[in-house]
């Protein structure tokens, strides 16, 4: 089941943006209150994928090396929490004020499901990294970023893989931001 998760990620998570959007009920303090949530989610996304590069679109897992720098020095699922950012914020500016119960099971909807992923990813990396992998998940939480203990190695980051990897990434965003100003002007 994981790796079917794994694999349709993209399009599950494209399912429940629409979702959102049909039931969206814009108003400009929501508008304002998740677009810097959507925002930094966005920017951390940029970050991690201009490390870790082309094993983050696949559709299987896969891993060349174990990234521990950047992003993934302060969190082991930056991806992963840089796309909750971006929900909330897209739910904030979708359901706040009119249904605070959408925006929770939205977000709440996304958790469990990228919780549900990353126990997968992690049994995968344990397996292929070993000790390197289970030394550096002792040192690095799940989830709740914290600041390095100690200088962390393994990978660089790189503009034109972040543009290459996140391009279609950030256009949606646009695309989706741009949806919202538009029916805030409808409703």
């Amino acid at each position: 089941m994981r790796e079917w998760c794994f694999r349709w990620r993209g399009v599950l998570l494209a399912l429940l943006t629409g979702w959102a959007l049909f039931h969206a009920r814009p108003v400009a303090w929501g508008l304002l209150g998740g677009l810097p949530f959507s925002l930094a989610g966005e920017l951390l996304r940029c970050w991690a994928v201009g490390l870790a590069g082309d094993a983050t679109r696949e559709s299987h897992l896969e891993a060349p090396l174990l990234i521990t720098s950047g992003p993934y020095a302060w969190t082991r699922n930056p991806l992963y929490l840089g796309t909750l950012l971006n929900v909330f914020g897209l739910g904030l500016a979708c359901f706040a004020p009119a249904s605070p119960g959408r925006l929770f099971a939205t977000v709440g909807a996304c958790l469990l499901f990228y919780r549900h992923l990353a126990q997968g990813e992690e049994e995968f990396l344990r397996s292929r990294f070993g000790t390197q992998y289970v030394n550096y998940a002792r040192q690095v939480p799940a989830w709740l970023p914290r600041s390095p203990r100690s200088r962390q190695e393994g990978g660089s980051w790189c503009a034109q893989r972040c543009w290459r990897c996140e391009r279609s990434t950030l256009g949606w965003w646009v695309l989706i931001w741009s949806a919202l100003l538009v029916k805030s002007r409808w409703t």
